[in-house]
């Protein structure tokens, strides 16, 4: 896949391997974050790690945006993403509803939690802005800015994909969907050239989660 991130990195193979230690010295410290609930969702831990990476990250690139993906401009037009999203939303249905089904003829079912509708405010602030953003910042522009630098865009994918899903393990919620949701959010930026891609796309996604716990309540 031809992509724009990552492209001043390509240049420089010591900015490119300071750039890696950097995305794997912060994707240590989120996963210790985020094994204690309280510093993942309520302390300034995590966005301050996002923030200083970026910026770090942002000088080794030589502050070019588009290495970055640091535009609101996607390469193919927001017409096209929303035609993706359709297809990416369909792709994890189905994908979580076979292994659903899969998981439930050796008798263990992937449990729902229940979100009352007292809490609807916070949990909406926490799972379709605050968790997206950092993330989105975190797992996509630290890790995969200097991976597509040094490898092709499918490893970048593959590794990214991997890394996230290990992510929602230390997270306890080990549910299909999560499994993937990774892939396809890596896949959407590179592809856009742009971090607001995924970052909706995360959104949206905890949106859905968030209207199945609303009716399993």
């Amino acid at each position: 896949m031809d992509t724009f991130i990552g492209q001043t990195l390509r240049d420089s193979q010591v900015r490119t391997i300071a750039a890696l230690v950097l995305a794997a010295l912060t994707i240590t410290a989120d996963f210790l974050i985020s094994r204690n609930p309280y510093l993942r969702f309520f302390s300034y831990h995590r966005p301050i790690i996002a923030l200083c990476s970026i910026l770090i990250l942002a000088f080794l690139t030589r502050w070019d945006r588009a290495s970055l993906g640091a535009t609101l401009q996607t390469r193919q037009g927001f017409l096209y993403w929303i035609k993706a999203t359709l297809f990416i939303g369909l792709g994890v249905a189905i994908f979580s509803g076979i292994i659903s089904a899969l998981l439930r003829v050796f008798s263990f079912t992937v449990p729902i939690p229940k979100l009352i509708p007292y809490f609807l405010f916070d949990s909406t602030i926490i799972a379709c802005i605050k968790a997206p953003l950092i993330e989105e910042c975190l797992y996509r522009v630290v890790l995969c800015v200097p991976l597509v630098a040094l490898v092709s865009s499918r490893w970048t994918i593959f590794i990214s994909g991997i890394i996230f899903a290990a992510l929602h393990f230390v997270y306890q919620l080990p549910r299909p969907d999560n499994f993937i949701a990774g892939y396809f959010l890596a896949w959407a930026f590179l592809k856009s050239g742009s971090i607001l891609i995924p970052v909706l796309l995360h959104s949206l996604g905890n949106a859905c989660v968030m209207v199945m716990q609303l009716y399993n309540w």
